[in-house]
């Protein structure tokens, strides 16, 4: 007997299907419904790998002491033991990292008397540099706002002073021997010579007059100095609409200046990392931008619409390195006061 029949038709069980693909096209910034298949368009603390999602590596405390106040900058401390030590600055504090607890420094007046300000926005950079006549590594650092500190490391004290003849800048980096200081003013004046690079001569960081020392004025540079890094063969200074390097030549005028692009800059200070894989900095084009082997190239071109569109307060922004795992992060408040 032949029977005919329908099927009946049965209720969806949900408005929504899910359908599951590996990770393996990695983030995108297209809309949810047209990202192809296999990609991720927002996540929260993980690693986007081939094939593959992993928890992202969280910071860790250092300290059980912690600065309760504005952070305003760190460097790292080498001891001529080969120790090296974590310095923090804080808007009231600044600090160095031993074993699991910070130790407040305390600014000791000599020959000056120029405490740092303690402003919130003060922005701490620094290095380490050989003083003979002690035979030790100090550390020079600058707030922007004083001339340039130094400071014994942990086996001469826990007091810092002014640097002998040291300017008030921006930034400071270590490059041939000496210390470069960047954006540059006088103590005698108000006003700041924003693309002047100043050097002490070769071997003694407190010798800012004698021969062998020197500055010059980068007139033809566009914007305002903001970060000098040093690498092994040049030393790189940015400003916030340009990029320049120096090279050393010898004889009369030491360093040799010129532009690497004038297209782009590093117009957020803390936003600049020095780096084994080349020196990464944030652009005003909220671009990731790597410098290394003598050529500039973006990076974050998948990220950079996610970035213009929830990045705010950028001048705290800032970069941390894995070197092991070779993984850059950028760090950013996502609001007018929110700190990263």
């Amino acid at each position: 007997m032949t029977r005919l029949g329908f099927t009946r038709p049965t209720r969806p069980r949900s408005t929504d299907t899910s359908v599951r693909f590996v990770p393996t096209a990695g983030f995108t910034e297209l809309p949810d419904i047209a990202a192809p298949l296999g990609s991720i368009v927002s996540g929260q603390n993980v690693w986007v790998r081939t094939g593959t999602l992993e928890p992202r590596w969280r910071l860790s405390i250092a300290a059980d002491n912690l600065l309760n106040d504005v952070p305003t900058g760190a460097f790292l401390y080498d001891d001529v033991d080969g120790s090296v030590f974590p310095v923090v600055a804080s808007q009231g504090t600044i600090a160095f990292l031993n074993n699991d607890s910070y130790t407040s420094l305390r600014y000791v007046s000599g020959t000056s008397n120029l405490p740092p300000t303690g402003g919130e926005d003060d922005t701490f950079f620094g290095t380490s540099v050989y003083l003979p006549r002690r035979d030790l590594n100090i550390a020079i650092f600058t707030n922007g706002q004083e001339p340039l500190f130094s400071w014994g490391g942990p086996s001469d004290s826990t007091g810092f002073s002014t640097l002998t003849q040291g300017p008030i800048c921006r930034d400071v980096a270590l490059f041939n021997n000496r210390p470069i200081a960047w954006n540059i003013r006088e103590l005698s004046s108000t006003s700041r010579i924003v693309n002047r690079v100043q050097w002490p001569i070769a071997g003694d960081p407190e010798d800012w007059l004698g021969i062998g020392s020197g500055f010059e004025d980068l007139v033809d540079m566009g914007g305002e100095g903001t970060r000098v890094i040093a690498t092994e063969q040049e030393i790189i200074l940015f400003s916030t609409r340009e990029v320049w390097r120096g090279r050393r030549i010898g004889g009369e005028f030491i360093f040799q200046y010129s532009p690497l692009t004038r297209e782009l800059g590093a117009p957020f200070a803390r936003a600049v990392l020095n780096t084994t894989q080349g020196i990464f900095w944030l652009g005003s084009d909220f671009n990731i931008w790597r410098y290394i082997g003598g050529q500039i190239s973006p990076i974050g071109n998948d990220i950079q619409r996610t970035l213009r569109d929830t990045a705010q307060n950028l001048d705290t922004a800032f970069f941390s390195y894995n070197e092991e795992l070779q993984q850059l992060t950028l760090f950013y408040g996502a609001t007018p006061t929110d700190n990263p």
